[in-house]
């Protein structure tokens, strides 16, 4: 059962579902650009939960993963361009993973809590690089679901948008997994909906569904694996436009994943998954 345990953490870096959503300021339309302040500090709470079906040598395993974290970020920098430079940490996760097999809650791990990154992004918030500053080590069999509260920012497409207009983007992210990478492509499409009250901020509603891909390759203990499949992403931004902040995103997203082992032990593993994810701006 070591095999599935390792599976199951590889397969839970998978769920950073992010979103591709732009606009840029055409007469009469929203501009959505980033304003964070250098020398700041910003707090996000995330919430997820994921709902997993796995087949592994004839047996079918359900697991359930309840994860909350509050990260903060710290803005270094604001460059003539836009360009943010910013660190960030995670300052508590609870992270509950439930199976046939176990039923255990990691609570503020030590390799975790307080371990900075640091980003750079556009102002439209496209990532332009990511290094740590510290090393991160998860306890064994959390893998990187607690991983999955990184800082979600929207990437915004550099387009002239009226509201009510329907946008289409695309974008490649690569996550790492154990021994290897995944690479995930997001095809999205969004509108610029009504103005709305959100935490106390004016916020715009911004609707969007797309579709996902994944592509991963990896080894463990000896063994090479390849990761594939497909899925839907759906959910709803909040964005206040005059202090340029995220203020609340929910998401829902659900993958087909088949993951092919070959080595000492050779295997087809096909998993479905369900995840939902809220992210909110702390005051």
């Amino acid at each position: 059962m070591k095999i599935l345990s390792f599976i199951f953490a590889a397969l839970t870096a998978l769920f950073v579902v992010g979103s591709s959503i732009a606009l840029a300021q055409p007469a009469g339309a929203v501009s959505l650009a980033y304003k964070l302040e250098k020398g700041k500090t910003y707090r996000y709470a995330s919430h997820s939960e994921m709902q997993s079906t796995q087949t592994m040598m004839g047996n079918e395993v359900t697991s359930t993963v309840f994860s909350h974290t509050v990260l903060h970020i710290l803005v270094e920098n604001v460059d003539k361009d836009g360009n943010i430079t910013y660190v960030w940490a995670v300052d508590s996760a609870t992270t509950r993973i439930q199976n046939p097999r176990i039923d255990t809650t990691f609570i503020n791990p030590e390799g975790l809590i307080g371990k900075r990154t640091r980003s750079v992004m556009t102002k439209f918030g496209k990532t332009v690089s990511t290094a740590p500053v510290d090393s991160i080590i998860l306890p064994m069999g959390m893998g990187r679901r607690a991983g999955s509260a990184t800082p979600s920012f929207m990437e915004f497409k550099e387009v002239a948008t009226k509201l009510g207009e329907t946008v289409n983007h695309t974008r490649v992210d690569t996550m790492d997994q154990p021994g290897g990478k995944i690479a995930v492509t997001y095809s999205i499409s969004y509108t610029v909906g009504e103005k709305v009250s959100k935490s106390g901020y004016d916020c715009y509603k911004i609707p969007y569904k797309g579709t996902t891909s994944y592509l991963g390759r990896g080894t463990m203990m000896g063994m090479d694996m390849v990761t594939e499949g497909s899925g839907t992403v759906s959910g709803t931004v909040y964005f206040a436009t005059k202090e340029g902040l995220l203020i609340e995103s929910e998401t829902t997203s659900q993958q087909e994943l088949t993951t092919a082992v070959t080595g000492q032990q050779s295997m087809t593993i096909p998993t479905s998954q369900t995840v939902k994810t809220t992210i909110t701006l702390l005051r």
